[in-house]
């Protein structure tokens, strides 16, 4: 019932071309926390250091059922401050709920220079052939 988001995402998946998409005016994004762990705490700070993951966690709500009573996912993320860019990090499908939860899982290696890093995540219902983009930010310490 989870759309769960690991970053070791094979390559071949990251270079489908996308199709062109409606902006959603259904799909409803709900940030519930950017924390330490899978649907976890928010870290109230939202400062984290080398070594942490970043987990930011969301609640989707608005998607179209598929006639198998599915809903089907794609989603990308880009974080310029860490020079990531994943096309189709989540390519998948579950079960139609009122509230999908999602997560994505973001692990930092060593930081040079700390600061705010901006994060867009774009979420495509590949039923309704639309999507929605989702921006937040969090921020990365050097200590």
């Amino acid at each position: 019932l989870l759309l769960v988001v690991v970053f070791a995402v094979s390559a071949s998946a990251q270079d489908k071309p996308a199709d062109v998409f409606a902006k959603s005016k259904d799909i409803q994004v709900t940030l519930s926390s950017i924390s330490l762990e899978k649907y976890g705490p928010a870290k109230e700070d939202k400062t984290f250091k080398a070594g942490e993951t970043v987990f930011i966690n969301l609640e989707l709500k608005g998607l179209q059922a598929n006639d198998q009573g599915q809903v089907v996912v794609q989603a990308d993320i880009s974080v310029p401050q860490l020079s990531l860019d994943r096309k189709n990090l989540i390519d998948g499908s579950t079960g139609a709920e009122d509230v999908v939860p999602m997560y994505f899982q973001i692990p930092i290696g060593s930081v040079q220079k700390g600061g705010t890093c901006f994060v867009k995540i774009t979420i495509r219902d590949m039923v309704a052939k639309t999507s929605v983009e989702y921006n937040t930010t969090f921020k990365l310490a050097t200590k």
